[in-house]
């Protein structure tokens, strides 16, 4: 969900999440009169190797296994964004109508730091 809204620490990871995530969309758009579907995968946090170096909370971290069912239910039903989990992601919807000097301020307290492996 770094690709929704930038994380103290970790500048560059959510830059090439967010852009992943544009380049998803513009070709769901650029594809689509081709009858190719494009889905946008957006994952909070999976119990990976990498999720193993990030310092601070996790919160509602999944494992792979679930992570997977998810990604392929979403992409059964079609979906163009697969996000989870829904209350992780319901909560970066929600820093985008919060002032954004508040929003840094508790980023900044959970000290999520994704690292320079990421």
């Amino acid at each position: 969900l770094a690709a929704l809204r930038g994380i103290p620490f970790s500048p560059g990871y959510c830059a090439s999440k967010a852009a992943i995530r544009i380049y998803g969309e513009a070709l769901r758009s650029w594809l689509a009169p081709e009858g190719i579907d494009v889905s946008v995968v957006l994952p909070g946090f999976v119990e990976t190797r990498l999720s193993q170096t990030v310092a601070g909370p996790k919160p509602l971290m999944l494992p792979p296994e679930r992570a997977a069912n998810i990604i392929r239910r979403g992409l059964a039903k079609g979906r163009r964004q697969i996000a989870f989990p829904y209350p992780l992601y319901l909560g970066t919807q929600l820093t985008r109508v919060l002032p954004p000097g508040l929003v840094d301020h508790i980023l900044r307290r959970l000290a999520v730091d994704i690292g320079p492996y990421a």
